[in-house]
């Protein structure tokens, strides 16, 4: 992660024009509206959990999470005290999550503006200037592959491990979801709970997805620089580069499979079907 961070500041990573700024601050923007949206949904079910307790017995303790304490956690201030306690550990643990898929969206926002600025240049290269030369490209290219490299590291683990917990929240939502009453609070609190498990799985996905169809463009990009006028050795490197940038740049889960809105749906389609066989089973 410090890596990472070190690497933003990089030099070649920075805008070189006022239309690259607002590329970058386009991009950043809408990265922060998925971050609110997360926050929303996340907080509101987290809300509703720890408030249901007020609403109707939960539980012989009236706690939103039962458990063996060495006292009676009925009587007061026993009562109050772990009460608050079960609220602000649910609320950390969640603040972590979020933040966990909002970081990864960000640093996937990043490396998709890198993208948009190597098609720029590239489109911008002046055709009358004879010095021009692709190595700044491709050492642009090589440093976004690089830090997108390192970013799988990071996360790879920690998105395989938050997918297959997803698949089973969602799954054992619908199961819950399926025996409560409308009329209940419970009802709307698993609402908002499977809306926040939408939205955490959604995050990584649309946001790699993204940086993928982002880093496809490059090759055009190339194609519609001016290197028909561009020296000789300029064009023959183009080749070489264009068949560099042929790989696109995806984000995969230990090797296991690529994050993308595909799997996203993928494994949406797999919460329906553990529920389905779950639902037959308790019938």
């Amino acid at each position: 992660m410090a890596m990472l961070m070190e690497l933003i500041g990089a030099k070649i990573f920075q805008p070189k024009n006022l239309r690259q700024t607002k590329m970058a601050e386009e991009a950043l923007r809408f990265h922060k509206n998925q971050r609110l949206l997360i926050l929303g949904t996340c907080f509101t079910a987290v809300s509703c959990l720890v408030t249901t307790p007020i609403f109707y017995n939960k539980n012989e303790e009236q706690l939103p999470f039962t458990g063996w304490y060495p006292f009676n956690v009925t009587r007061s201030p026993h009562h109050e005290l772990i009460y608050l306690y079960q609220c602000t550990a649910i609320f950390f643990e969640v603040f972590i999550n979020m933040y966990t898929e909002i970081t990864m969206g960000a640093f996937c926002t990043f490396i998709s503006i890198q993208c948009d600025f190597i098609c720029d240049n590239l489109r911008s290269i002046d055709a009358k200037d004879s010095t021009a030369k692709i190595n700044d490209f491709v050492e642009h290219h090589i440093q976004t592959v690089r830090f997108s490299k390192i970013t799988e590291v990071v996360y790879a683990e920690i998105c395989l491990a938050q997918f297959a917990s997803i698949t089973l929240a969602l799954c054992m939502s619908l199961l819950l979801l399926s025996g409560v009453d409308s009329s209940d609070f419970e009802f709307v609190f698993l609402l908002f709970f499977q809306l926040s498990m939408f939205t955490l799985l959604l995050q990584p996905c649309w946001f790699s997805s993204e940086t993928q169809r982002r880093s496809e463009l490059i090759p055009e990009a190339i194609f519609g620089s001016p290197w028909v006028d561009l020296s000789k050795s300029f064009r023959n490197d183009m080749i070489f580069f264009i068949a560099r940038t042929q790989k696109p740049i995806k984000l995969h889960a230990v090797n296991f499979f690529h994050i993308s809105l595909d799997i996203f749906v993928q494994i949406l389609k797999t919460s329906f079907s553990y529920y389905t066989f779950l639902s037959t089973i308790v019938e």
